[in-house]
C-alpha cells in the first residue's frame, strides 16, 4: 500500500491507510461532515460495529488492529443510511464503492497448542505481502 501525501495550504496531510509493523492500520479521510465512520469486511460489514472516526479540522482518523490478509472497507457519513458510503478517494485499489487493503504478515494455518522444550514443530502457513502475493511456509521446521 502506498502512502499518498497531499498539500493543503502550508501543511502536509497523510491520506490513505498506513500499516505499522504490528498490523495496526491507520485510516484517514478528509471530509466536510462532522462525523465519519469506518465500515469494512474486518467486522462483516456490520453497521452496528462501524467505527466512529476522530475528527480534527475535517481530517477523520482511526486506528484498527488487523491480522494479515485482504480487507475491503469504505467510509460512511450516516450509519443509518448505507447509501452514504464511499471508497477512499486516494486509494487506487477499489472494487466499486469499496476500497481494498492488503495487510502483510505471516498467516499460520496450523499452529500447535503446545510444544515441549527442545523439540521440533512443523508450522504451515504463508507469507502475505502488501500486493496480496503469498509464499508458502509449508513444511518449514522450527526448533
Amino acid at each position: 500500500m502506498h502512502t499518498v501525501m497531499a498539500k493543503e495550504g502550508d501543511r502536509q496531510l497523510l491520506l490513505g491507510p498506513v500499516i505499522d509493523k504490528d498490523g495496526n492500520v491507520t485510516f484517514k479521510a478528509i471530509h466536510e461532515k462532522e462525523q465519519l465512520y469506518l465500515l469494512g469486511s474486518f467486522h462483516e460489514w456490520n453497521v452496528e460495529k462501524a467505527i466512529e472516526m476522530e475528527n480534527k479540522d475535517g481530517i477523520h482518523t482511526t486506528k484498527v488492529a488487523l491480522n494479515p490478509g485482504t480487507y475491503e472497507y469504505s467510509f460512511l457519513t450516516d450509519i443509518t443510511n448505507a447509501s452514504t458510503s464511499f471508497a477512499a478517494p486516494l486509494n487506487p485499489a477499489k472494487d466499486g464503492e469499496k476500497s481494498i487493503l492488503h495487510v502483510p504478515g505471516i498467516i499460520l494455518e496450523r499452529l500447535p497448542e503446545a510444544v515441549e522444550a527442545n523439540s521440533k514443530s512443523i508450522l504451515e502457513g504463508e507469507f502475505f505481502n502488501e500486493n496480496a502475493k503469498t509464499n508458502s511456509l509449508k513444511g518449514a521446521k522450527w526448533t
